[in-house]
């Protein structure tokens, strides 16, 4: 080889091992970026199970203590007699209060004056 092909076989050797580096680094952050993203994703998948996880006991603790309230109630009134009566009041245009106990006006009033 004459001298003057060896400084472009040298230039060309360089832009080949150049290339090779290039290649390999990007192949490295290509790893790199695919193990990142797979924990990434791992993480987030533990992170959303975790907190539906923690709002179904929410709900479930709700729905409990809704039961227990509903029971409650339910053995509150379990001896009541529901009975309907009717009070009907007349006050001509004036003040008419019908009730049973109405301690405001002082008991059942009709009053048309």
């Amino acid at each position: 080889m004459s001298c003057e092909n060896c400084g472009a076989v040298h230039s060309a050797t360089e832009r080949i091992k150049n290339d090779k580096r290039n290649h390999e680094r990007k192949k490295l952050l290509t790893v790199c970026l695919s193990v990142l993203l797979g924990v990434a994703m791992v993480c987030g998948t533990f992170l959303a199970c975790y907190a539906i996880k923690q709002q179904q006991e929410t709900i479930r603790e709700q729905q409990y203590a809704l039961n227990m309230q509903y029971a409650s109630l339910m053995e509150y009134v379990a001896g009541a007699e529901i009975t309907t009566e009717t009070a009907e009041a007349d006050g001509d245009g004036s003040i008419s209060v019908a009730g049973d106990g109405n301690t405001t006006a002082g008991g059942d009033v009709i009053s048309g004056e």
